[in-house]
């Protein structure tokens, strides 16, 4: 059982726009979803704060945060030893995240503002119109992306359902960090987008429900080809 903080490669430099423990918190998840980090790898919080250059805090708070999501267990008198991760366990994550994006799509169905969703259509077919001349496409329909399932999010009445959605979001940067902005999924998910948009301006709620969890399945698959694909599994 190995005795490191990095694995094969080091850990990526720290983002400036999120706050620290979640900044800590996504490089650590990053070394775990490239294979840097592998099961059984010891965390040694001094260390890591050492190579990240912050304090043992944010240190020892992402930890605890990649404990709750599963990625770190928690062992007494070793500290933290990193947890299994492969095509399983990636497959796990979706599953519960369509099955609550889902649920959200539902609730928030006849809650979005009309305009809120037809400045979101526009965007969404702006896209399709400039996916061959758009130098930057992949970070606008990027950026669509997370609106779209921001305000999603917003409008859902069932708070708990929307926090627990939120909470994983610093896991889903660090999918998509590793994935990369995927051409092929992310042309996919604006047409899929497009049709969750039309179900919410229906007002069909068993409609947006259905149409989000193909969107999340969908995601997931592409994600998960080219994933493993890079680690040869």
């Amino acid at each position: 059982m190995a005795d490191t903080t990095t694995g094969h490669t080091a850990i990526l430099p720290l983002a400036q726009n999120i706050g620290l423990r979640d900044s800590v918190a996504e490089r650590l998840l990053v070394a775990v979803l490239d294979g840097s980090l592998q099961a059984g790898d010891r965390l040694v919080g001094q260390r890591l704060a050492a190579q990240l250059g912050v304090s043992a805090t944010p240190v020892r708070e992402a930890l605890i945060e990649l404990a709750t999501l599963g990625f770190v267990e928690l062992l007494p008198n070793r500290g933290a030893v990193c947890c299994e991760f492969g095509p399983t366990e990636l497959r796990d994550i979706f599953q519960v995240r369509r099955l609550l994006e889902a649920e959200a799509a539902f609730g928030a169905c006849g809650r979005v503002p009309v305009e809120q969703l037809q400045e979101l259509r526009g965007r969404m077919l702006k896209l399709l119109e400039t996916v061959e001349t758009d130098p930057a496409w992949s970070d606008h329909a990027m950026a669509a992306d997370h609106k779209l399932h921001k305000v999603i999010r917003q409008h859902c009445p069932n708070r708990r359902l929307a926090h627990e959605i939120e909470r994983d979001n610093v896991l889903m940067r660090a999918i998509r960090r590793v994935a990369g902005n995927l051409y092929n999924v992310q042309l996919r998910a604006v047409s899929e987008h497009l049709l969750i948009i039309k179900a919410l301006l229906a007002e069909d709620a068993e409609l947006a429900r259905k149409r989000m969890s193909k969107h999340v399945e969908s995601t997931a698959r592409g994600i998960a080809k080219v994933m493993f694909q890079q680690r040869g599994e």
